[in-house]
């Protein structure tokens, strides 16, 4: 028997942690967030095993090119995945607002009373500013672009002739907006193709980065100026103590979810622009380390979140 199982308390984590993976495996955001690790993993060791100073795709070793290969397999993977899951989430969103955090719990309650007396300051903390409010009810939006776009882009890619022809179609002059865009797109001699598809469906997923950057640095700061005005409170109920660690709770998601953005922002507008695939903004090897940091922090706040509730912390 293994030395990891003849020690209880090894063998009691281990077993948690394969409960917690396999709770994890169980939603499709973060069953995403763990293909996407292992991908960016694969895409950032073909970096460390490039020579220094040389793009990392353009030479490769027939293990750089293997494991580049691994990365793009999983990132088509999580296109697939998109496709079912995205655009229900997304509208179901739009339509009952379950992507927003709406106000925090009040806890005007628990201050002294001399802070009672005047709630405005309280209230402030409660409730998102009007900009935090309008950019967290434009979320869903931002997706709806998204992933039709996103989708269009990847079954050009897997099917190319979807996209374009290798004739340029004709399009009658009295057709609709959306027959002549159809043509357009499907043209290959205006260069509309799946690529630039793809950078409009980034446009839609930078309007997202920009928006929950907006979010989260609004909550944060609410959440920060709560808990301030809960510890300096001579209260010393129960209540306060779990309205204490509930706010902090958020308050680290809101952090983490922050940096996840900032992560992202770069590399959003990277493959916003119509020829990122021909100019890039971003040298390959700072690209793929921003996309790392950011499914290492995303895999690892999941992870850490449905830890907390299966132990029910």
């Amino acid at each position: 028997m293994s030395s990891t199982f003849q020690n209880p308390t090894a063998a009691t984590k281990f077993l948690q942690t394969m409960r917690v993976l396999d709770s994890m495996n169980a939603s499709s955001a973060d069953l995403d967030k763990g293909i996407k690790l292992l991908g960016y993993t694969c895409s950032l060791l073909t970096v460390f095993l490039s020579p220094l100073g040389r793009d990392t795709m353009s030479s490769p070793t027939s293990l750089t090119k293997g494991l580049f290969s691994m990365h793009n397999n999983m990132s088509i993977a999580r296109y697939a995945l998109r496709i079912v899951n995205g655009m229900p989430s997304s509208i179901k969103a739009a339509v009952d607002g379950s992507w927003e955090y709406g106000d925090l719990d009040d806890y005007e309650h628990l201050l002294d009373e001399e802070k009672r007396s005047d709630g405005s300051a309280t209230k402030k903390n409660i409730t998102a500013s009007p900009v935090a409010s309008l950019a967290e009810k434009s979320l869903p939006y931002s997706m709806l672009g998204y992933y039709p776009l996103e989708a269009l882009a990847y079954f050009g890619w897997m099917a190319p002739g979807m996209l374009y022809d290798e004739k340029p179609p004709t399009c009658h002059i009295n057709a609709s907006p959306l027959t002549k865009l159809w043509t357009y797109i499907r043209d290959k001699e205006n260069h509309a193709n799946t690529n630039l598809v793809s950078a409009a469906s980034c446009c839609f997923w930078l309007w997202y980065i920009i928006a929950d950057i907006i979010v989260q640095s609004d909550r944060v700061k609410r959440l920060t100026a709560a808990i301030n005005e809960l510890e300096s409170s001579s209260n010393d109920s129960k209540e306060k103590d779990e309205m204490l660690v509930n706010l902090n709770e958020q308050l680290t998601d809101s952090k983490i979810m922050l940096t996840r953005e900032c992560f992202f922002l770069l590399p959003g507008v990277h493959w916003s622009l119509p020829n990122w695939d021909k100019k890039p903004l971003l040298p390959r090897w700072l690209l793929t380390s921003l996309m790392f940091g950011e499914a290492v922090t995303g895999f690892a706040h999941s992870y850490m979140k449905k830890d907390r509730a299966m132990l029910g912390k």
